[in-house]
């Protein structure tokens, strides 16, 4: 237990952004302006077991359901861009439709309430159903209030869904997420 705990710091700082803002990994250089940052990327759960992914299961299909899955770098399902929808407005929060690299679809829960599953859709990037910010180590739905993308089960093919922010330790457990930065992963995942 103690030892996936401090695995999972330094992963943390490691070989993932811990997501918050745009910040890119240390030693990079900042994105130029218009740019995506945050392309070709994998979401990978940062507390409790580790090693799990965003997945969406090689499915191209709108309406699936993105889950965990033991991460793996040649996975393009396991891939993502992160696209600035925002970019020309710079004193905002940063906001982002998460595309599956794969399928080319884009992240949106299934309803404004706690408990709907996250599924993937035709991308729209006008769609405010499909906005995310990133703080915090925590992926919140715009549309949604306080809703936060959470893993509820560490277990593999449990679906990602939405809850409500919490800072409680047992909650954080399962609405903490990282990008991973495969280009400079030093954890050979």
């Amino acid at each position: 237990m103690v030892l996936q705990a401090m695995r999972a710091v330094v992963v943390s700082g490691a070989a993932v952004a811990v997501l918050g803002g745009v910040a890119a990994p240390a030693g990079a250089a900042p994105a130029p302006a218009g740019d995506d940052p945050y392309k070709n990327t994998g979401l990978t759960k940062v507390y409790g077991k580790t090693g799990l992914c965003f997945s969406m299961d090689n499915s191209k299909k709108s309406k699936t359901a993105v889950k965990l899955r033991g991460c793996n770098k040649k996975s393009t399902t396991q891939r993502w861009n992160l696209l600035w929808v925002n970019a020309n407005k710079p004193a905002e929060r940063p906001r982002y439709v998460i595309q599956n690299r794969k399928s080319g679809k884009c992240l949106a829960p299934t309803s404004k309430k706690s408990g709907a599953t996250v599924r993937q859709y035709g991308c729209n990037k006008r769609s405010k159903t499909q906005w995310w910010t990133l703080s915090d180590r925590r992926i919140t739905s715009y549309g949604g209030g306080k809703l936060v993308m959470s893993a509820q089960s560490d277990k593999k093919g449990k679906a990602i869904t939405l809850m409500k922010y919490s800072n409680k330790t047992a909650k954080l457990k399962k609405q903490a997420f990282a990008l991973m930065w495969k280009k400079n992963d030093p954890t050979g995942l």
